[in-house]
């Protein structure tokens, strides 16, 4: 009967028409009351576990050709399996199986869906360890840990191999899998869920922080030239993730389409573009500035959320309604538009911003970030408190000078950096850590003492000439060389020239600090 499902459901053999309720309208193909098999059949995609193509999949299709001519459906997607931590397929009667009731009382719908689709990389199978709350006390035994064998009807809380009992459990049996009355019931959940209820309190975050800098919004007659370096970068990478979600959605990979919006909502939404904006939108004296980066804030996250929608509906539709009567008009004028729509499950989604998209700008501010990040390094790593501003002294190419010149608020902002002092002869001055990025010498002056400094450029030194002849090794071997992909192959040799430069520029540092 399963290989019939496609057909049957359908009317088959008989015709089966479909009738429409007065005031609405069906694309049929006979006067509204169209046949069901001839309209809907064959279907788009089956989504399916492997453990049944040969048992449903396999004669759904042979049944489908010898009765229709047709297959039922054009693409298979087959999914992974959720195992629990020792690899064993989830079972009620084993008492290893989650109940995603429980999930969503403890997490949220949407950080499930997220983690599900997080987790979903292929066929291969996915563990997910299982935790059993106890009802006394609260303490997490982890299920993994169980020594009962595959069936788990009952367990005693945090009670280890040897007897004991781990600190803060109360040793109390409880019953895992709801079929003994006589003992209270545990909750099975797991700890990887954490994940997408992070991901979900992080868009909550950031929503109410842009909501409260997105006051008197309107879209504006601008044009290209008037978006700053910062704005031209974000609304790139906006596009290239369009991109990159649609293949992966295209491709039945909704892990790789979750990362795409995850990498640059997290990565480059929060991390930077609404760091770098703040001064700008509460800043009186650049206007105009200050109203293209609300414009431009207010649009990509209206994108951000219509992506982000499939996977974690509730939230998203929630912030959606707050946000249309804070911004109705979300979109950038003739740069890029974002339709209206009532409810965000409606809402068209976005489409790539080819007009956007530009190489130099990408590379350029990408420079920028591994400078801030230089210079973010030292303050960590010689404890310089947050709110101290610092100079700095940098020696670059001519190239990389002309960036910095262009560009060096970016750098002060992000890193608390007061001044910023470009010469190509520059030298390292006493007192002064150093750090290289790109064979860009920073200084970070009054941040060390000199004769830790020399350590610690000896044990850098060391270790990239360790890294080169690993590298060197590897390029050495016959078998690596012909047999590796050609662009691994290459990613090595680039690899090897980025060492070899980094160790000439702190070769030099280190003998300019030894000469002083």
């Amino acid at each position: 009967s399963s290989a019939l499902w496609p057909l049957s459901t359908l009317g088959w053999p008989e015709p089966a028409t479909a009738e429409i309720d007065e005031g609405q309208s069906f694309l049929g193909p006979k006067n509204g009351f169209p046949d069901c098999l001839d309209y809907y059949y064959p279907g788009s995609c089956l989504v399916t576990g492997r453990d049944i193509i040969t048992l449903w999949v396999a004669r759904m299709v042979l049944i489908g050709l010898y009765c229709r001519g047709d297959v039922p459906f054009s693409d298979v997607f087959i999914h992974a399996n959720i195992l629990d931590g020792k690899g064993e397929r989830m079972s009620k009667s084993k008492g290893n199986g989650i109940d995603p009731v429980d999930i969503i009382a403890a997490y949220g719908a949407d950080a499930m869906r997220y983690v599900l689709a997080d987790m979903q990389t292929g066929t291969q199978d996915i563990r997910l360890p299982v935790t059993a709350i106890c009802p006394v006390c609260g303490f997490h035994n982890n299920l993994t840990e169980t020594l009962h064998g595959s069936n788990i009807f009952c367990f005693v809380c945090g009670k280890n191999p040897d007897g004991s009992l781990k600190k803060g459990a109360c040793g109390s049996e409880f019953d895992v899998l709801g079929t003994l009355p006589d003992l209270p019931a545990a909750k099975l959940t797991s700890e990887r869920f954490d994940i997408g209820r992070a991901f979900c309190t992080k868009l909550w975050n950031s929503a109410r922080f842009a909501f409260m800098n997105l006051e008197g919004t309107g879209s504006g007659g601008w044009t290209y030239e008037d978006l700053e370096l910062s704005d031209r970068w974000i609304l790139s990478g906006l596009s290239d993730t369009i991109r990159k979600v649609n293949t992966g959605l295209e491709e039945y990979n909704p892990n790789r389409a979750l990362n795409a919006i995850r990498d640059f909502f997290w990565g480059c939404f929060c991390d930077w573009y609404l760091e770098l904006i703040k001064q700008r939108v509460d800043s009186a004296g650049k206007e105009t500035s200050g109203k293209i980066a609300k414009q431009v804030l207010a649009f990509c996250l209206d994108q951000v959320l219509r992506l982000l929608h499939p996977f974690i509906p509730y939230i998203t539709e929630h912030i959606w309604q707050m946000f249309k009567s804070l911004v109705p008009v979300r979109g950038l004028g003739k740069l890029a538009a974002a339709p209206e729509s009532g409810n965000l499950i409606q809402a068209s989604w976005p489409k790539p911003l080819p007009e956007m998209e530009n190489e130099e700008i990408k590379s350029t501010f990408a420079f920028l970030q591994d400078v801030t990040r230089a210079v973010r390094e030292v303050r960590a790593a010689r404890n310089i408190p947050p709110k101290e501003e610092v100079v700095v002294t940098i020696k670059a190419q001519e190239s990389q000078m002309n960036i910095l010149g262009q560009h060096s608020g970016i750098v002060k902002e992000l890193a608390r950096v007061k001044e910023i002092n470009l010469d190509p002869a520059a030298k390292r001055m006493a007192g002064a850590a150093s750090n290289i990025v790109n064979e860009c010498m920073i200084f970070i002056h009054n941040a060390i003492d000199d004769s830790a400094e020399k350590k610690r450029l000896s044990a850098a030194l060391e270790a990239v000439e360790k890294d080169i002849r690993g590298c060197e090794n590897k390029l050495k071997n016959a078998n690596f060389v012909n047999k590796a992909p050609a662009d691994v192959v290459n990613k090595q040799k680039e690899k090897l020239e980025e060492l070899k430069t980094n160790r000439q520029a702190i070769t030099v540092n280190l003998k300019e600090l030894e000469t002083e």
